[in-house]
């Protein structure tokens, strides 16, 4: 076992260097890093032919693809590593996770053979590939990666596929037009320290815009030829000259191979489609020109471009004519002798409720009389007439709903084409027709009468259909997103396809009387209007936003103006009826506390406003405790602030004095709670928390004692842990500190700090003034000096002080014993280990001097030696330093 180990690390090392000698794996990552970001990949896969050794391939391979997959998951990368005759197994990934990015190293020849191979039923437009010819080809061998022969990797028009070749600094991106041939174009070049340089700033359709004549079989419907001068219809108008558009500019050509009469639709039993559907579905046909709409199922089958009309259903029917309406169609609801109870109901209910509201006191009879008569006569009149309206939609076109399909006529009376629909509802008053409004405009003229249309939600998409998994898909929608970008689709359907000028029909001259209404409303709000249009001016140039609605806009919008800072809201008030215009908004208005409201009350010479304005009865504009409401009367200088408890009665204050000179002049310096200090005995209902949970109780829960042995009050909890050995009392410190403690405690901190404080109902109009005064508490000192008095233990407990005897302190006289000996213990060992070692070494150095000396010849001459003793081993009597003699 060991010498298998011995002789695999020289492997090992032979493939590490030789991997990182011929790859810069960190280059590499980042490349990966930075086309996977480009592409907007998900997960890495690698994929590498195998070999001899089976399911781990070469070991170089293994080792590169290890490394890179550990400096990618330092990004938070995932990837995989297959082999070429796995790979056929990520298809099961396709259309379920986003678009990944396969990186296929080929390392020669033959894993190029049986890349090949493995592409031959792979779906190659799923991930987006980076191909790396790591191996020069022979002199036998073709050189596929400059020059490829056909199309060996089985790609098509919209893969997406890199390709780097050995010792080669082009990237080359290849693709195939036809599937026949393989198309090479160089997209961009490695520099040193900078990466890959582009070559060409065009995108990825701008290269690929050139489609070689490509037929695509396509099919239509009867009645919509894709001829431009087809004027009769509007789809047929549109569709064609879009597409002579795109065969123009991608160079493709279409082949009309089938006609059919319907567009489609799904049958359950079979599982199958007709019409164009089925011409798509089946292969048949890869290009349909229908005014498709896109709808959920139909997707699951087939691919849609861009949509070229998006338009709202409406429902047509016949606008019935003044002979047209069933003036006694209200009559033949009931029977005449349910009429006669109907009627003698309706004469009695008024007069009897009449008389209860006289006995409560309440307005006087005549009004009484009359509006309960037109309340009751309402809830008959409000009944609809008889009759059931049938439903009319293109013959299988499915853009209605399967609710409606009990309303739906037979298959076979639907009508086929755009305009028969509109003539079978012109001649049967009971027909409803589904259609767009844009197909509808388009045949406008040609309506044989008038129509009236009831607005449903449902918006369509109409678009051109292709083959599922259709490799043209991409392109044709980029194309057709530059036509909206530059203008050119707006332009076709708005002035080229009308079938008829709208300057042709004819219009009734207005007269004078008909525009009577208009010009006295106008001529009423001109002077509002002047007055807000100059208010409006000044407010810009001071830099201030403003918006102008009406009350009923302000109820709509109010809480999208939540979102933003608090505004200030100027209400112009010129008549009673705006008076309760405005009440009445402001009773749905919730919190109506959020803005600062102005209110103007203008001068009215036939509705005196100065009672409503000056004395206000009961909270007319249902304002709170804490509203700032600002009140101006005209005529009078003074600003009148509005505030209302929980009586509805509202409060008015003279705030401050107006006037031309001086402006605005405070009357006073109290602040906004310091005016309102008073509530006049408002009760504020309180509820006390007894029992709490929070989230770390509750995690607590597993450990907590059973509810009825758990204390009640803060006291009885320090009593059970001072009792009880195994019991652990969770509480805040402040509490803590304001009970007896019956034992001494010790506490962990939990890193969890509350705040304790009082709690009102949210958007509480009392809220404000009592943190105004708790506010005020805190800066005089109150608060500080309520809790050290109701916060800390008024009694604490005596503490008892004892001597402290022997046994208290043995264990730790014991510790420091036998540390003292383990000390000496350890000293001795160490003195003993120093003097062998100098012992020995002394030893040496003596036997060395004695062999030099021995081996030295004697002469006549020679001189006196003189060798002084060693400085750091030896003194003058032979013995090492700090040697006990």
């Amino acid at each position: 076992m060991r010498l298998s180990l011995y002789l695999a690390y020289p492997m090992l090392l032979f493939v590490f260097v030789n991997s990182e000698l011929r790859f810069n794996v960190s280059s590499f990552v980042n490349v990966i890093l930075d086309l996977r970001k480009f592409y907007s990949a998900a997960t890495v896969i690698f994929t590498h032919p195998s070999d001899k050794y089976g399911d781990y391939g070469d070991l170089r391979i293994t080792h590169l693809v290890h490394t890179c997959s550990i400096m990618l998951g330092r990004h938070y990368v995932v990837t995989l590593n297959v082999h070429f005759k796995k790979i056929h197994k990520s298809l099961r990934y396709h259309h379920k996770i986003v678009q990944p990015l396969a990186i296929v190293i080929m390392p020669s020849y033959d894993g190029f053979l049986e890349f090949m191979e493995a592409t031959k039923t792979y779906e190659m437009s799923f991930p987006v590939w980076i191909v790396l010819f790591l191996y020069t080809p022979g002199n036998n061998t073709h050189d596929y990666c400059h020059n490829p022969v056909g199309n060996p990797f089985n790609l098509a028009f919209d893969t997406q596929m890199l390709v780097i070749c050995h010792d080669d600094e082009i990237l080359r991106e290849w693709y195939s037009v036809k599937g026949e041939t393989t198309k090479v174009f160089n997209l961009a070049k490695w520099v040193d320290n900078k990466g890959f340089i582009p070559l060409t700033k065009l995108s990825l359709y701008d290269r690929k815009k050139d489609m070689e004549g490509v037929v695509l079989r396509a099919v239509t419907v009867k009645d919509e030829s894709v001829s431009p001068n087809h004027t009769k219809n509007y789809i047929a108008g549109l569709y064609g000259k879009v597409l002579d558009e795109l065969t123009y500019s991608l160079n493709f050509t279409l082949q009309v191979v089938s006609e059919v009469h319907e567009h489609g639709m799904w049958n359950r039993k079979n599982q199958t489609w007709s019409g164009v559907m089925g011409e798509i579905v089946s292969g048949y046909a890869d290009f349909a020109i229908a005014d498709m709409s896109m709808t959920s199922l139909r997707v699951r089958y087939v691919d849609f471009t861009l949509p070229l009309i998006i338009s709202r259903n409406s429902l047509y029917i016949k606008e019935p004519g003044i002979c047209g309406v069933k003036w006694f169609g209200y009559f033949q609801t009931f029977h005449s002798r349910t009429w006669i109870a109907t009627l003698t109901l309706i004469a009695l209910i008024p007069l009897l409720l009449c008389f209860m509201k006289i006995c409560r006191g309440s307005r006087n009879i005549s009004d009484l009389i009359s509006d309960n008569f037109i309340y009751t006569w309402g809830i008959f009149c409000q009944q609809a007439l008889i009759g059931t309206l049938l439903l009319r939609v293109l013959a299988s076109n499915e853009s209605f709903s399967l609710k409606l399909l009990r309303l739906m006529k037979k298959e076979s009376e639907l009508p086929v084409t755009l305009i028969d629909g509109f003539t079978q509802i012109c001649n049967d008053r009971k027909l409803a027709y589904l259609v767009l409004n844009a197909l509808k405009k388009s045949v406008e003229m040609r309506i044989p009468c008038k129509l009236s249309s009831v607005r449903t939600e449902r918006i369509d998409n109409l678009g051109m259909v292709l083959s599922k998994g259709n490799p043209y898909t991409g392109v044709i929608n980029y194309h057709l997103q530059k036509f909206l970008d530059n203008g050119i689709l707006m332009r076709l359907r708005d002035t080229r396809f009308l079938t008829e000028s709208v300057e042709s029909k004819a219009y009734q001259p207005v007269s004078a009387v008909n525009i009577v209404p208009i010009l006295s409303i106008l001529c009423m709000d001109l002077n509002l209007t002047s007055m807000m249009h100059m208010w409006s001016r000044e407010f810009s140039r001071q830099r201030v936003i403003t918006v102008t609605m009406t009350f009923v806009n302000l109820l709509s919008e109010y809480n999208e103006y939540r979102k933003i800072v608090r505004p200030l809201f100027v209400i112009i008030l010129n008549s009673k009826e705006s008076i309760n215009e405005f009440a009445s908004v402001t009773k749905s208005i919730r919190p109506i506390s959020f803005p600062i409201w102005l209110i103007l009350f203008l001068q009215d010479p036939e509705h005196a406003l100065e009672a409503q304005c000056k004395h206000p009865t009961y909270n007319i504009f249902n304002v709170n405790f804490n509203t700032i409401m600002l009140v101006f009367c005209y005529g009078q200088p003074i600003l009148t602030e509005w505030y209302a408890i929980s009586d509805n009665r509202t409060r008015t204050f003279e705030l401050a004095t107006w006037s031309p000179d001086s402006g605005l002049f405070l009357r006073t310096r109290k602040s906004l709670y310091g005016r309102r200090s008073d509530l006049f005995g408002e009760v504020v209902r309180v509820a006390s928390v007894y029992n709490a949970k929070n989230f770390i109780l509750l995690k607590m829960n597993e450990s907590m004692k059973a509810k009825e042995l758990l204390p009640l009050i803060e006291e009885d909890g320090f009593k059970q842990i001072c009792e009880e050995k195994k019991v652990a009392f969770y509480t805040t410190e402040v509490l803590k500190n304001a009970v007896h403690e019956h034992c001494k405690t010790v506490f962990i901190e939990t890193g969890k700090s509350d705040s304790i404080a009082m709690i009102l109902r949210k958007e509480s109009p009392y809220t404000g003034i009592l943190n105004y005064h708790i506010r005020r508490f805190l800066d005089n000192g109150v608060m500080s000096r309520l809790k050290e008095e109701y916060l800390s233990t008024t009694n604490p407990p005596k503490v008892r002080l004892t001597q402290v005897g022997l046994r208290g302190i043995a264990p730790l006289l014991a510790m420091v014993a036998g540390g003292i000996v383990l000390g000496i213990f350890i000293l001795m060992l160490e003195k003993a280990y120093y003097v062998f070692k100098s012992r020995r070494k002394i030893g040496l150095t003596k036997k060395r001097q004695s062999d030099r000396v021995a081996r030295k010849p004697r002469g006549r001459n020679s001189k006196v030696n003189v060798k002084l003793p060693p400085f750091y081993n030896t003194n003058y009597y032979g013995r090492p330093i700090g040697y006990w003699p």
